[in-house]
């Protein structure tokens, strides 16, 4: 059962934001933190060694509301920025909101509004937002609050927000030792989250959505492929160990990594050309120790891709050329 309002309005809860060269969004990502309804918050927010005006602009909101604190570090990256936060915050639920990303005013009033005492991590959707133009996509939210027990049955990967930090409220106990991998620059929020679910035992997904997510164009879909992009490949192999015992989240994980390594193959041949090092390291990932006869569980397309891909490289590379250049005409 839920517990009484009263009750539910007393837990605080810690907001962690990370913060770096977004002194163009910082403040309608801090403000829409300070419109929430609920109150009760502890607000974190991370400069890590920005370069820009960050770090004045954060002193400056940290000098209007006494719920917020300010930490000034050196640069580390997104996951080491959350974890300062995550060492130092005293909330008993925990989320993340990243500095470019704003809240809808209700956004935790919600979550808090479903917390069970048996609730170790509740999730939302979220909205995408096109940066350039504000343009939201269409709205897709849980039909209704369900709970899932991680058991034999659960996939990982049937939710797509599972891949993000943000979009979840923790309870901060189920935290204690854990800490967003700061090697991995690239699918840390899986990564982070698949530790979480395995030790949390139940998730509950609520129908409502607040979460704001600004889509940029360098991402990794589109962005320059560099080494921090290919870290994505050892974040999800870690995650299929991880959930070695789970046959359907281990089945989709591989599907995930595959499609991703893929994806980064074709896309460096775009920029770089064939046999670049980025499109050579890759193959030699996917195939190391004969490891494409023990992806029996994928579907036939990906596997005929693999196979063409390790038959003949540059027959794949000429077809992805065509098929990029057919799509960018449609």
């Amino acid at each position: 059962m839920c517990e009484t309002k009263a009750k539910l309005f007393d837990k605080k809860i810690s907001i962690i934001v990370p913060v770096y060269n977004a002194e163009n969004y910082i403040k309608k990502c801090v403000d829409s933190i300070l419109a929430q309804t609920y109150t009760n918050l502890e607000i974190i927010l991370v400069d890590d060694g920005s370069p820009d005006n960050c770090g004045k602009i954060c002193d400056e909101y940290g000098a209007k509301d006494s719920r917020i604190i300010v930490i000034h570090k050196e640069n580390g990256g997104v996951s080491s920025a959350r974890n300062v936060g995550l060492k130092i915050a005293t909330g008993e639920y925990v989320t993340f909101v990243d500095s470019d990303d704003y809240i809808g005013d209700s956004y935790i009033e919600a979550f808090v509004s479903h917390i069970d005492s048996e609730d170790n991590v509740l999730v939302c959707m979220h909205i995408d937002v096109i940066a350039d133009s504000g343009e939201m996509a269409e709205n897709v939210v849980f039909d209704k609050t369900t709970t899932i027990v991680i058991d034999k049955d659960y996939d990982f990967c049937a939710v797509p927000c599972n891949c993000l930090s943000a979009t979840k409220l923790y309870k901060k106990s189920i935290l204690n030792g854990k800490t967003f991998d700061e090697n991995c620059a690239n699918g840390e929020d899986a990564l982070f989250f698949a530790g979480v679910v395995l030790e949390a035992k139940r998730i509950k997904y609520i129908p409502e959505s607040g979460y704001y997510y600004v889509y940029y164009a360098e991402s990794l879909t589109n962005g320059t492929i560099n080494e921090r992009k290919l870290s994505v490949l050892d974040a999800w192999k870690t995650i299929i160990d991880l959930f070695s015992d789970y046959p359907k989240s281990k089945k989709s994980g591989i599907a995930m990594y595959l499609f991703l390594a893929m994806h980064l193959y074709s896309q460096s041949i775009l920029q770089y050309g064939n046999n670049n090092e980025y499109a050579e390291q890759i193959k030699r990932e996917l195939f190391s120790q004969n490891r494409i006869w023990c992806y029996s569980d994928v579907s036939g397309k990906v596997k005929y891709s693999l196979i063409m891909l390790r038959i003949s490289p540059w027959l794949f590379s000429v077809l992805y050329r065509i098929r990029a250049r057919l799509k960018k005409y449609q």
